[in-house]
């Protein structure tokens, strides 16, 4: 009875949901401390986490018998609770009976050969005509390496233990003990300068070519010592440089010659011209490997040095070898009883496959002039015995063949060479999907299926909308609120904000009729990432980026990027450059911003007396800032990095840089440049006639007050335009609209809109008792058709972008941003008839907005990368940036809830009124969470999809998707709680619903910018946690010790319905 209570309880479940939140969030920070391995070892591949999984799954199929779920008028909850069990299953098969790893074919060659992506402790004994290989799953790391298995070889026992382990290894030369002679050989080769070491009679390969220290190789360098002189035999012909006096000595191939130290050797081989140093000469000492990096993964071009003991047959050796992922290398074979070889290795394996794949040919197609792919594929030839047949592998087009899935997951730097990831996988894929079909189907009926609990709500719901009380002593209350956030004077600071900076010259200065500069902005650019665009775009771009509005004073951005252009000394005077308040007054006068913080480019330059020349006046502070670690950065100097960049993006303007409007005729990639080859840096000089041309005409127009002849030059460019790219230019109707999405500013006037009409919502009962019924619904109704208005642009703006962009616009921080906002508009028209749920919605989604023009997201449209370019990743995206405008619609409510509780403590005579509202929030509160947790698990597995579908894994452990996955279970918990008799209470739950949204808040914001993955914008940089969140944190503290001491005084808290 006991296990029977243990295994069937709420409480139990509920206590182990959290338990698993919490130790996937520590794992999340665990690998972004050490590495990704740790993190597996110590919580997602452990058995203590594997047994709570477990657990889960018996307690759910324990509470679906104890409630029987199968009922009729709870039979959707059977079935998306049931589906749970398939998830389940379908990963017990991928975690043990699965594998997959990597396939790479060079054009033209033919594989079956896949690489392990799990790593092994490797074994291979050779004795005889016998060989055996025994490969044992393991992961090594610097917390996790004492390994100690036996293994049998014809009755012989094997004994393994690991003695040390040296992640991300690098060889050092110690002469402390002069056990051997070594020769230290420095090489240049694509990645750059790279030590090598030789030993005494050994040999070693060096770009390709075989080195020999005092032993003979039939082809190759050889060095060696010969009457206390060194000497050195080449196959090669090639020339030394005395690196001091640069004299310079020929080689000539096959013949012997003195071996010249601190001479740089060129010699030209079959794998080209390589380049090598010995700086010493010939020296005693012993080759030890050191530790060179603070995590294990954050240099993958180095291996890890591990030290083993290998006892056989009475006989222990100990050997150090090199290992790590990807790694397929054993090392030198050891003697054993002079019959038996015996070679260890750790790393990846080799998998065969039952046929072949033959690469015809690689395709990549790049956007149009820039090296950013825009997609890449694979033509092959799958045989298999006498069956040929041709495929096409690509991003998100899989190849399925017996059980084996093939994505294209990347390829060579030359571009002749693929790389697959490949699986078989099959039972794991075939119960997950099942158990995502039906979790879907039951949420989906869950929503509309009579007698469930959400169907029960939506009828209590309108019940208590029948009950119409007016809580006029709340809405005055937040008139007060209101009045001081946003009625009250300005203070000094705030009028200073708004007066115009000292630049009214600027207007006087520059002569650019409108007319002609918006026709000059609808010629076409290519930006660096290869997207065609309007010169407006880029011209608001960059306006943006320096000067943090979209005009300077009565001049727009189109006008101000041909004077910039035409009169770059003009606006090195103009102080438009923007300088960042929160870097102090020391930054400020440093920099001598004006009174509105904005600086001229000349004031930020000085002349250096040593140098006579120019010098940045930040340089010493930028070189300080940019040196130290982000979390080590103080205001000054994020001050000192922003207007560094925005003076580094003025001087790319001086360079041509931006303006890359003449198409380079007949070029592969559709390259298009200024007046300067960006590759090359020479001169254009078609596109600088053109452009000079232009400029002349500019200046006589300015003159003689005729612009016609400025007109047809523009003309000349858009016609050069049109014969040299036409197949690759967007219509003419797509560069009018994302003119007119540029204009309109769309997102950015709806945060104000949203504001006003998100606060006119809270005052509305107010008219109710000043106002006749008649005109007050007359102007309650005009209210709210402005507001579908609003909501139908906000819409039209969502479609433009996906119309100008090419792509659904929830692909980056801005996008989904806008999204979110715009999906919280539409939660209060869901619950339209509740205003305390209408307004505050359309408020949210102003804040959120006003956050998404602030510093931290950037609105430009960018293109895609290939992965991207899925259907999975539109249905995926959309899905869980819903769920989290119901997520924060519930979390404004719980705090709405709570603070009716303080003024119900206090206000007796109101408070059978507020009882009402209380029990109304919380109903919508508990609706808008079930939905949310329904679209996020929805969401979240459709991502599973897509991964599959994109790289062959459903799931990764990714820190988005875990917290995703945390923010599941949190959510499930406080959707529970009604379960719990403890816990079952209106107060309790509300609060939770509260807490529950940093779950959310670490999703979204706190993956991108503060860990690593594949979600991630900031990799994983260790940025600092903004104050505002401590704040808030202390804030939320008092406000609930407040509002659960006034509950408690005077004993009104009730308990939710089960």
């Amino acid at each position: 009875m006991q296990i029977k209570k243990i295994f069937f309880s709420t409480k139990i479940t509920s206590f182990l949901f959290l338990l698993l939140a919490i130790s996937m969030a520590i794992a999340t920070f665990i690998e972004q401390k050490y590495s990704t391995s740790v993190a597996k070892i110590f919580v997602y591949e452990s058995t203590w986490f594997e047994i709570i999984m477990l657990l889960i799954i018996i307690n759910l199929i324990g509470n679906i018998w104890k409630y029987k779920l199968w009922n009729h008028n709870k039979f959707p909850l059977f079935i998306f609770h049931l589906s749970f069990v398939f998830i389940f299953i379908g990963g017990i098969f991928s975690r043990y009976y699965s594998f997959e790893g990597i396939m790479s074919i060079r054009e033209g060659e033919m594989n079956r050969k896949i690489v392990s992506i799990k790593n092994y402790i490797k074994l291979k004994i050779h004795q005889g005509n016998d060989t055996r290989f025994y490969n044992d799953p393991y992961i090594l790391s610097t917390y996790h390496k004492k390994y100690q298995k036996k293994f049998f070889f014809k009755d012989n026992s094997l004994k393994i233990k690991i003695i040390d382990y040296i992640p991300c290894a690098k060889v050092f030369f110690s002469k402390k003990k002069s056990e051997e002679k070594i020769v230290k050989i420095i090489s240049n080769d694509q990645k750059g300068r790279t030590e090598n070491f030789l030993k005494d009679g050994d040999i070693t390969k060096i770009n390709g070519i075989i080195f020999s220290l005092n032993k003979k190789i039939p082809y190759g360098i050889q060095i060696f010592e010969k009457n206390d002189k060194i000497f050195l035999k080449s196959s090669f012909s090639g020339k030394c440089i005395n690196m001091i006096n640069r004299k310079t000595y020929f080689l000539f191939k096959n013949t012997f010659d003195i071996l010249r130290i601190k001479h740089l050797y060129r010699m030209k081989t079959d794998h080209g011209i390589i380049q090598w140093v010995i700086p010493e000469g010939i020296e005693k000492g012993k080759l030890e490997y050191i530790k060179s990096c603070e995590k294990e993964e954050d240099n993958n071009n180095l291996l890890n040095a591990i030290t083993a003991e290998i006892s056989f047959r009475d006989q222990s050796k100990l050997v150090t070898f090199l290992g790590g992922k990807n790694t397929t290398k054993m090392s030198d074979p050891l003697l054993f009883n002079k019959d038996y070889q015996i070679s260890i290795g750790y790393g990846s394996i080799f998998l065969y496959l039952p046929f072949f794949l033959r690469l015809n040919h690689f395709q990549i197609e790049n956007y149009p002039g820039s090296g950013f792919p825009s997609s890449f594929r694979s033509h092959i030839t799958l045989i298999d015995k006498k069956k040929k047949k041709d495929y096409l592998i690509s991003m998100n087009n899989v190849l399925n063949y017996k059980g084996y899935r093939f994505f294209q997951s990347g390829y060579d730097p030359d571009g002749k060479g693929t790389h697959f990831s490949v699986n078989n996988d099959y039972l794991g894929t075939y119960f997950s999907y099942m158990g995502y079909v039906l979790m879907s189907i039951g949420m989906f009926l869950t929503l509309f299926w009579k007698g469930t609990r959400f169907y029960n709500m939506k009828n209590k719901l309108k019940n208590l909308y029948s009950k119409n009380y007016s809580i006029l002593f709340f809405i005055l209350f937040l008139l007060i609120g209101n009045h001081n956030a946003f009625g009250s004077p300005q203070t000094h600071n705030q009028i200073h904000e708004f007066k115009k900076f000292p630049i009214e010259n600027v207007s006087d200065a520059i002569h650019i009729p409108k007319k002609h500069s918006e026709n000059f902005g609808r010629l076409l650019v290519q930006d660096s990432k290869g997207r065609i665009k309007p010169v407006n775009t880029i011209a608001i771009e960059l306006l943006r980026k320096i000067h943090k509005r979209n005009s300077v004073e009565n001049i727009d951005a189109n006008q101000w990027f041909i004077s910039i252009h035409q009169d770059n000394i003009f606006w090195t005077k103009i102080p438009f450059i923007k300088a960042d308040k929160k870097g102090g007054s020391k930054f400020l006068n440093k920099v001598k911003a004006n009174g509105e913080c904005y600086v001229s480019l000349i004031d930020l330059y000085i002349l250096d007396s040593k140098t006579s020349r120019l010098k940045f006046i930040l340089q010493e502070d930028y070189e300080r800032a940019f040196s130290k670690n982000p979390i080590q950065r103080d205001e000054y100097d994020k001050a000192v990095l922003s207007i560094s960049e925005r003076v580094g993006i003025l001087h790319e303007i001086f360079q041509g840089k931006y303006i890359r409007i003449f198409p380079i005729p007949n070029d592969e990639n559709h390259t298009w440049s200024s007046w300067i080859l960006s590759e090359s840096n020479r001169l254009n000089p078609l596109g600088f006639s053109m452009f000079n041309n232009y400029l002349k005409s500019l200046l006589y127009a300015q003159n003689e007050k005729n612009w016609r002849i400025a007109d047809n030059e523009i003309e000349k460019i858009r016609l050069y335009q049109i014969k040299h790219a036409k197949s690759i230019l967007p219509s003419v109707n797509k560069i009018s609209l994302e003119i007119l999405y540029n204009k309109l500013n769309i997102f950015y006037v709806l945060s104000f809109l949203y504001a006003i009409f998100g606060n006119f919502y809270h005052y509305q009962f107010f008219f109710d008792h000043f106002l006749s019924k008649k005109i007050y619904v007359f102007f309650s109704k005009i209210f709210f058709f402005i507001l579908y208005v609003l909501f139908f642009s906000h819409f039209l703006g969502l479609i433009s972008r996906w119309y100008i962009s090419g792509h659904a616009p929830w692909t980056n921080g801005y996008e989904s941003a806008i999204f979110i906002s715009f999906c919280l508009v539409g939660i209060g028209f869901l619950f339209h008839k509740n205003r305390f749920v209408s307004g505050p919605t359309v408020f949210i989604a102003s804040v959120l907005l006003m956050i998404a023009h602030g510093n931290a997201m950037d609105p430009e449209i960018t293109n895609l990368v290939p992965v991207l370019k899925s259907h999975w990743l539109i249905i995926h995206v959309a899905t869980i940036t819903t769920s989290y405008g119901f997520f924060f619609t519930g979390s404004f409510l719980g705090f709405f809830v709570l603070l009716l509780y303080i003024l119900k403590a206090n206000f007796h005579y109101y408070s059978k009124i507020i009882q009402i509202h209380i029990e109304k929030l919380t109903i919508i509160n508990e609706m808008c969470l079930t939905i949310g947790l329904f679209l996020l698990t929805i969401g979240t597995f459709l991502g599973s999809v897509w991964a599959n579908n994109s790289w062959g894994r459903y799931w990764s452990w990714d820190p988005k998707e875990t917290w995703a996955l945390i923010s599941i279970m949190i959510y499930a918990f406080v959707l529970h709680i009604r379960l719990i008799p403890s816990m079952r209470s209106i107060f309790i739950f509300n609060f939770c619903s509260i807490l529950s949204i940093s779950s959310i808040i670490m999703t979204y914001f706190g993956v991108n910018y503060y860990l690593s993955g594949l979600h991630s914008y900031a990799k994983g940089d260790p940025l600092s946690v903004p104050s505002w969140i401590y704040y808030s944190l202390f804030i939320l503290l008092i406000f609930t010790i407040f509002a659960y001491y006034s509950a408690k005084f005077h004993n009104i808290t009730k308990k939710i319905d089960k």
